[in-house]
């Protein structure tokens, strides 16, 4: 079966981690097993401040990055947590032992087409057997997102305002 990737897409502060944690509720509601990661955000001042990590099957969550937070990973002004990575990397790769219906990683973006961040569990994510992929990224980078990871899989863009049609693709299952 070939394997489905969702991209939803969005500018910073749009709603795409509220989306795809939505998406994934009503997709779980519909009878699918969902698993992955979800990074949210916390705000001061009506402005990005930190973000955690969630795993989305059990719900724990841990601290992932920081605006003006030292560290030997960072993405414009976050700086990010080894741990938080370590955490998400154990919830996806979780997810994948577990053969989820759907994985979602939130965000892919410049870290990972630059082989960090979540680079190699999407690589992971990639070589399962999970048949659909969920994933959330900024406009401008679909294509060299596509490019680099996503070649030989059926890909959709689907721009966070317009995300429902995804829900198409996980019809409520009947109680067998």
């Amino acid at each position: 079966m070939e394997k489905q990737v969702f991209c939803l897409i969005g500018a910073s502060g749009t709603g795409k981690t509220t989306q795809a944690w939505n998406l994934a509720n009503q997709i779980v509601q519909n009878g699918y097993l969902v698993g992955g990661i979800l990074a949210p955000g916390t705000f001061c001042e009506e402005k990005r401040f930190s973000f955690d990590i969630v795993d989305f099957m059990t719900q724990e969550k841990r601290f992932l990055a920081k605006k003006g937070m030292p560290s030997s990973i960072t993405i414009g002004p976050f700086g990010f947590s080894q741990d938080g990575f370590s955490f998400g990397y154990n919830a996806i790769q979780k997810a994948i032992s577990q053969r989820v219906d759907l994985l979602i990683l939130d965000e892919i973006g410049p870290l990972e087409l630059q082989n960090k961040g979540w680079f190699s569990s999407l690589k992971d994510a990639l070589n399962s057997e999970v048949p659909n992929i969920l994933i959330t990224m900024r406009p401008g980078l679909f294509l060299e997102v596509q490019k680099t990871f996503f070649q030989n899989h059926r890909t959709w863009e689907c721009p966070v305002c317009e995300s429902s049609p995804i829900l198409a693709f996980f019809p409520k299952r009947s109680n067998l």
